[in-house]
């Protein structure tokens, strides 16, 4: 624990089965369904690691409550906002159970979720067990997450080919997983950035190409609301972060890691490119409700080279999406002294004139 994290309710003698690490900012609102459905679990053997990741609102207030009715509850406080993978570092280092569960602060799990899931991973000595969840849109309705699974044990290598070309969402929320494994790999990955999107998908990498086994759980122990104004959990002040920024640099950091075998398996590089281009995707349908989308220099090669390919990707499945995505990159990433003297705005000549064309 460094000097700027402080660490309240933490009693000795509790050996909880399961951790559950919940990073928090800006999500008082709905911070209280989430941990009272985590402390109304049928396995009572849990413990509750809240991650105040500089939060400005009225948290403190909230958690005193809890921290004061259930010994369960443990509270961490960054002291500046350091994005949410560093939050979920700060949890589970400080961790006690064999087995961690990472839940968003907007979600809330059913009552058996950990008893279930924990009393699959023991008896089948899986280091990981992943249950269905159910998404819930903006727009309304529901859908599960996983319902498509053909799977249900697998194991390495079968398990590293399963998930590095998509059949295995890499959400982390809905996962249950061996500590001692997180220690061995998420946990002990070094990242030199605030990272506050899609760092889930960097995390279930690590911990899936290191594992050895893995159970899917068909019945919905967890709820998925989407809100609006949920893609980030980092600090929103003018030119604070870049979203776009933070999928290549995930997108960058898996291309780089040989254990991952990206590069060398076609499938694998294919699918991590169609993930990162559904992901700015979504960066360009929210970017008008966004308040002075911080810009961000892109002067290494590798970069745009990377959001070239991505870009061309997106006119193959989604023209008008990578029609508005060069408008919105015209219009922000000015620092690249201009974006029409960058590799981007040269490789992408061709596709923009089909675009401009298509569309106006």
């Amino acid at each position: 624990m460094t000097g700027d994290e402080t660490r309240i309710n933490a009693p000795e003698k509790f050996s909880p089965k399961v951790s559950v690490i919940v990073p928090v900012y800006r999500g008082e609102e709905t911070l209280q369904r989430c941990l009272d459905s985590l402390l109304g679990q049928s396995l009572d053997q849990i413990e509750v690691i809240v991650v105040d990741d500089g939060s400005p609102g009225k948290l403190d207030q909230l958690m005193a409550g809890y921290l004061a009715a259930d010994h369960r509850v443990r509270v961490i406080r960054h002291e500046d906002n350091r994005g949410v993978y560093a939050a979920r570092i700060t949890g589970s280092r400080q961790a006690r159970g064999e087995y961690l569960v990472h839940m968003d602060c907007d979600d809330y799990a059913e009552p058996d979720m950990m008893l279930e899931m924990h009393r699959h991973a023991r008896a089948g000595n899986f280091d990981i067990v992943e249950c269905n969840a159910k998404e819930i849109p903006l727009q309304g309705g529901d859908f599960q997450l996983c319902d498509h699974y053909e799977h249900q044990q697998l194991y390495a290598p079968q398990l590293q080919d399963a998930f590095f070309t998509g059949k295995i969402q890499p959400t982390l929320w809905n996962k249950l997983i061996r500590k001692s494994l997180w220690d061995e790999s998420a946990g002990s990955r070094q990242v030199d950035r605030r990272l506050c999107n899609r760092e889930d998908l960097l995390i279930t990498a690590d911990v899936f190409k290191q594992a050895s086994s893995y159970m899917y759980l068909p019945q919905v122990h967890y709820i998925h609301p989407r809100r609006s104004g949920s893609l980030s959990h980092c600090s929103a002040e003018k030119g604070s972060h870049n979203p776009v920024g933070d999928i290549l640099y995930v997108l960058k950091t898996m291309l780089q890691d040989d254990a991952m075998g990206i590069r060398e398996i076609p499938e694998r590089l294919d699918h991590v490119l169609s993930v990162a281009a559904l992901d700015i995707e979504w960066c360009a349908r929210h970017l008008p409700q966004l308040q002075d989308w911080p810009t961000e220099r892109m002067d290494s090669l590798e970069d745009q080279d990377l959001l070239t390919e991505i870009i061309r990707r997106q006119v193959l499945q989604k023209p008008k999406v990578a029609h508005d995505l060069l408008a919105q990159l015209t219009a922000t990433e000015h620092s690249l002294h201009t974006i029409r003297s960058s590799r981007i705005w040269r490789s992408t000549a061709p596709l923009r004139s089909l675009l401009d064309r298509w569309w106006t």
